[in-house]
């Protein structure tokens, strides 16, 4: 009976959960500072009754570190209806990362290491003053005017 399909018919409707390049996360990009989008990497429609539940979780990595080429797979989203998995795409990223020159990481090494760095500097600075002022005296003794 057609009623009867058109009635199957009207009890779902087409949702798009995830569209092609839309942004679902971002990872902070190590060394360099800022964020790197990831995007969709196509678009996933689902057919869902107007009781269900539509849900997506995404795993992606939290930070990055370069190169990375701009469309490399870095993580997935997947959608799930009434708790099971229908369908999963894979995140790509927004754009190019530069590898982190030699001044990048010594700056990152320095910002995440400056409580134990900090007091072995103080230390080489005393053991330089005490250096100076026991090679100044020998020179002063040594050269007849002491």
């Amino acid at each position: 009976n057609i009623e009867l399909l058109e009635y199957g018919f009207r009890q779902y409707e087409r949702r798009m959960p995830i569209h092609a390049g839309r942004e679902l996360a971002h990872a902070s990009i190590r060394y360099s500072g800022g964020v790197l989008p990831l995007r969709a990497g196509r678009s996933l429609a689902v057919g869902l009754r107007r009781d269900q539940k539509l849900s997506l979780e995404v795993r992606a990595p939290a930070r990055v570190e370069g190169p990375i080429e701009r469309g490399a797979v870095l993580g997935h989203a997947t959608v799930f209806v009434d708790g099971l998995k229908v369908g999963e795409v894979v995140l790509r990223a927004g754009r190019s990362i530069p590898g982190a020159s030699a001044f990048d990481r010594a700056r990152d090494f320095v910002g995440n290491h400056l409580i134990p760095i900090a007091p072995a500097m103080f230390v080489i600075l005393i053991a330089g003053v005490l250096l100076y002022r026991r090679l100044s005296r020998r020179a002063t003794k040594g050269s007849g005017f002491g």
